[in-house]
């Protein structure tokens, strides 16, 4: 809101603060119409299909992340750590319990990238 001019912000909570403000946009003419063409501005930028458009592109190419498909001598050289299969598992273990686990098993099991 502040960054783009497109109104007043406020501390949360503070009702004066509030009030102040939605005074100054009701009588000031000149300052509502600022906020008005800031805000048209951003609706543009925020339309769906551009805010969208990367993880569109990401569907349309998908890739594995770095880290999952590198040898382990270029993680241990990123200093990436990756789990081992029996570390991963008790660590989802201690995370969410039995449940959690099922569904990440489940998940990976769907996955085209587990084939």
């Amino acid at each position: 809101m502040a960054a783009r001019d497109l109104g007043a912000v406020v501390p949360p909570g503070d009702v004066d603060a509030l009030a102040a403000a939605l005074q100054t946009l009701a009588s000031d003419a000149v300052r509502r119409k600022q906020c008005a063409a800031a805000s048209a501005q951003a609706a543009t930028d925020f339309k769906w299909d551009v805010v969208a458009a990367p993880l569109v592109e990401f569907c349309r190419s998908p890739r594995r992340a770095p880290d999952l498909v590198l040898p382990a001598a270029d993680r241990a050289l990123l200093a990436i750590d990756v789990l081992s299969p029996p570390a991963r598992l008790l660590a989802t273990l201690r995370e969410g319990g039995p449940s959690l686990l099922a569904r990440r098993v489940a998940a990976r099991l769907r996955s085209p990238f587990s084939r």
